[in-house]
């Protein structure tokens, strides 16, 4: 007993000095970007923070860091800045002209102590374009939201005060996750690498059109089972014999036309394509119903509707089915993979959104909470029917014994669906392929979409669909 006393003694003691060095280095890292300014034996790291110690903090983080720069023309006037200890009134009228908090807000309340939920909101404002990421209440969900899947925080007790030891150490997780270089100028850099990307895309179309094969549109509308409309295009080339088939679903937010790049390339390449409008989709789709009816699973009856035709074209092969889908419409192509294994051999996934449960219930912590209607990820108008089929809907139980050969394709800077979503799903399979594409974000377009392509491509290669 004693020794075992004293080997958990020595564990415990090995721990503490692990953690005792993360938290130095991650002081020291904080020391050299100047957020802080104390020695590191002073620096009283379970210590709460107040709001106006923190904008000291986040703006010497945005500036020596994240490359940010304030807007000045901003007025940022608080009634209570007057409150503040003086030193630290500018940095609080700057935070604000960095965008790292709402326009409109008339107190500052400079002596609060900060929550972990306002320090992720702080962060993920600073990482992220504000704009992109909480438009609705509550607005520190949305935040926590985007930087979910990055390993860089414990979002368990948003609402609980953070210490100093807490915040040293997030800051240099962030920092090293998203490989930030204060020598850089990162906004330069992105505008750099879309018009290298721009061109590298039409560089690459100019050298596909010398081999390509002519191929024909032909627009159909199928009814399903209830008399309502879904309406499709197909691409298929103009000579044609048995062909493979691929089948794509659009995401969240887009119709069919979102697919005509991929389904263009793809019939190039002698495979027929079809590409439709799910039903409930709104203005911009062609086929039947409004949003607030759409659910993931009404998407899983519209896709087994065009299966069935499908598979009844004379020139389908029907024994070599590919079914392609992105974001949530990636979720529904996996789980009528899974049902109907018998007839799909083959899936192609891209940025599966494994992850809507977990959204819906980050935004919404109980059904009751579910308004009739509501905007979702800043996208579309849902209504509660959306939730209630999700909410105990075991996704992951669905697809556990699918064994086919399955490539999914995802990205290091998804905002909308979190890294570890995806790499659940990729341990659940039991022959899933996954590739993860560095700095690219919630849609393939450039050099991403051809690098996704590439994968797509290869993928159809191994599995004899292509030669």
């Amino acid at each position: 007993m004693k020794k075992v006393f004293l080997t958990c003694l020595l564990l415990l003691s090995l721990f503490s000095f692990a953690l005792a060095d993360d938290l130095k280095e991650a002081y020291d890292r904080a020391y050299s970007y100047k957020i802080t300014t104390q020695s590191y034996q002073n620096a009283n790291f379970n210590w709460p923070l107040t709001r106006q110690a923190m904008a000291k903090m986040v703006v010497n983080l945005s500036k020596n860091v994240f490359n940010k720069k304030p807007d000045t023309s901003l007025p940022c006037n608080f009634s209570d800045i007057n409150t503040a200890t003086s030193d630290l009134i500018p940095y609080i009228k700057e935070a604000c002209q960095l965008w790292l908090m709402w326009q409109d807000v008339k107190n500052f309340n400079p002596h609060w102590k900060l929550t972990k939920a306002q320090f992720w909101t702080l962060l993920s404002r600073m990482i992220f374009d504000p704009e992109e990421i909480a438009i609705t209440e509550p607005y520190y969900a949305w935040h926590l939201l985007a930087l979910d899947g990055y390993w860089i925080m414990n979002k368990k007790d948003p609402e609980v005060i953070i210490k100093r030891s807490d915040v040293f150490i997030t800051i240099k997780k962030a920092v090293d996750t998203f490989r930030l270089d204060p020598n850089v100028d990162y906004v330069q850099k992105k505008k750099d690498e879309q018009e290298k990307a721009q061109k590298e895309l039409t560089d690459r179309r100019d050298s596909m059109k010398a081999w390509a094969i002519e191929f024909t549109t032909t627009g159909l509308n199928i009814t399903n089972s209830n008399g309502e409309k879904i309406v499709w295009t197909l691409y298929y080339p103009s000579k044609t014999w048995k062909l493979p088939l691929i089948i794509f679903s659009h995401g969240l937010g887009q119709t069919r036309s979102s697919w005509k790049t991929y389904a263009e390339y793809f019939a190039w390449k002698w495979i027929a394509v079809y590409a439709f409008d799910y039903r409930w989709w709104g203005p911009k789709s062609e086929s039947d119903g409004t949003t607030t009816l759409m659910t993931v699973l009404t998407e899983v009856e519209d896709l087994k509707t065009v299966i069935s035709e499908a598979t009844n074209r004379s020139f389908v092969d029907s024994s070599n089915i590919v079914l392609m889908g992105i974001s949530q419409w990636w979720l529904v192509s996996a789980l009528v993979s899974a049902e109907l294994w018998n007839k799909i051999k083959w899936d192609i996934l891209f940025y599966p959104a494994f992850s809507i449960q977990d959204t819906v219930k980050g935004i919404y912590k109980s059904l009751n909470q579910v308004p009739a209607t509501y905007n979702f990820l800043w996208q579309i108008n849902l209504g509660k029917k959306y939730a209630e089929d999700i909410w105990n809907y075991d996704v992951y139980d669905k697809i556990k014994n699918d064994e086919k050969k399955i490539l999914i394709v995802h990205w290091d800077r998804d905002l909308i669906v979190p890294f570890t979503a995806v790499q659940k799903a990729d341990e659940i399979y039991k022959n899933s392929e996954l590739h993860i594409m560095t700095w690219a974000e919630h849609w393939f377009s450039g050099k991403y979409f051809m690098d996704a392509v590439e994968y797509a491509t290869k993928y159809l290669k191994d599995i004899s669909i292509l030669k």
